[in-house]
């Protein structure tokens, strides 16, 4: 809007002496308020109160300004609609559909911060995403480059055989019975993915080498059993010192601690209070005797019993092996990332969904550091024992 002002003269009056100042005129643009794409979400919806409609009631109405530049305008045209304008906000009954409406006022925040208009001062929806995205990224890079590790291996040196082969199995059963959770595409993604990796991970630490041909050279046409080298028998009476006991032992005794005394820990930072159930170590918060309720503990609790058996080996033999180093760094750096928002919560601002800091953070992260930290110290076991092999095949 474009606005022609003519100010006025003034005059000033001292000593009786009046000065006449000229008048003047200046072009200026005036702002305008902008309310048809709404700045709102499903939570910002005021509900009538029961009883005589007409008796006067009061409610809070926080309002707020944001200037826009055109190209914001326009996004926010195409991208954010009015509250309720596609029929989906209903008065929540049920904890799923209060679920519903939580998930889509954070997307209002975020989609609304992305253009230029903020619900919170103090909230950063646009850093806090784009810290998620990059430890998503990190953990998609982190499972290609160890997809590559198995790949292209070709010794087990190094390696606690079985229980890579038992972690590839449990994650199978991870996404399997986790599958009511997800979309189809993401479980046939998952499941295929950890498919492969069990039969390279299952055919390496057996010694199984394939005989590839057929349509393309990926048809299986033959299949023999290679005799273990001896660095290879060496590394398997190293991974034998921590035994099977102890592993089994160790793994009762996190499940119980993440089941029964985990969940009754203090958060290190709470949740928001619209933050919904989350099932895992130290968040238990879904029905009772729920099968899922002991799904995520004995997963994370296998996995702690995996990463022992790995460090261990690679502290006795002084070297790393399991993955590429920099895969390491890249979980290190994810798990960093992911969590940076909640421990920042209090410079950076809470949201609706923002979980609570468990002390199982601190396990999992020191895991990830010690990793981390014999990536960087110890030398890497090479991917392939040639001449060890043609020497034990040779007698």
């Amino acid at each position: 809007m474009e606005y022609l002002l003519e100010m006025g003269s003034s005059s000033s009056n001292s000593s009786d002496v009046v000065v006449e100042e000229p008048s003047s005129k200046r072009w200026t643009y005036l702002p305008f308020i902008e309310t048809d794409f709404g700045g709102g979400g499903p939570l910002d919806v005021i509900s009538l109160p029961d009883g005589n409609i007409d008796e006067d009631f009061s409610f809070d109405w926080d309002i707020s300004f944001s200037s826009l530049s055109p190209l914001r305008i326009a996004l926010a045209y195409k991208y954010i609609g009015r509250p309720g304008s596609d029929g989906d906000i209903v008065v929540p009954s049920s904890p799923e559909e209060n679920h519903r409406n939580v998930l889509r006022q954070d997307a209002a925040e975020f989609l609304n911060a992305l253009s230029g208009h903020s619900f919170d001062n103090d909230a950063r929806p646009l850093l806090r995403f784009s810290l998620r995205r990059l430890s998503s990224l990190l953990t998609l890079a982190s499972f290609i480059i160890t997809a590559h590790y198995w790949w292209s291996r070709t010794t087990t040196v190094g390696i606690s055989t079985v229980v890579q082969v038992l972690s590839s199995l449990r994650a199978l059963g991870f996404v399997v019975l986790s599958a009511r959770h997800g979309t189809y595409w993401s479980f046939h993604l998952f499941f295929f993915s950890i498919l492969a990796e069990l039969f390279v991970v299952s055919s390496l630490c057996g010694r199984i080498e394939w005989t590839w041909g057929g349509i393309g050279g990926w048809v299986p046409v033959g299949v023999s059993r290679r005799k273990a080298t001896h660095s290879e028998r060496a590394s398997s009476r190293i991974d034998a010192t921590f035994s099977w006991t102890m592993r089994a032992l160790l793994f009762l005794l996190f499940f119980l601690f993440a089941v029964l005394s985990l969940p009754n820990l203090p958060h290190l930072i709470s949740a928001s209070p619209s933050s919904p159930p989350t099932v895992g170590p130290g968040s238990h918060r879904n029905k009772n005797g729920s099968p899922v309720r002991f799904l995520t503990p004995a997963n994370q609790s296998f996995h702690l019993v995996l990463f022992l058996s790995q460090f261990l080996l690679n502290q006795r033999s002084r070297t790393f092996a399991g993955t590429h180093k920099i895969a390491a760094a890249l979980d290190l750096v994810s798990e960093l990332a992911w969590n940076l928002p909640i421990m920042l919560s209090s410079r950076w601002g809470t949201w609706l969904m923002m979980d609570p800091l468990t002390p199982w953070f601190l396990v999992v992260l020191g895991a990830k550091s010690a990793l981390a930290y014999q990536a960087w110290s110890f030398e890497t076991v090479k991917q392939e024992d040639g001449e060890e092999e043609e020497e034990e095949s040779s007698r």
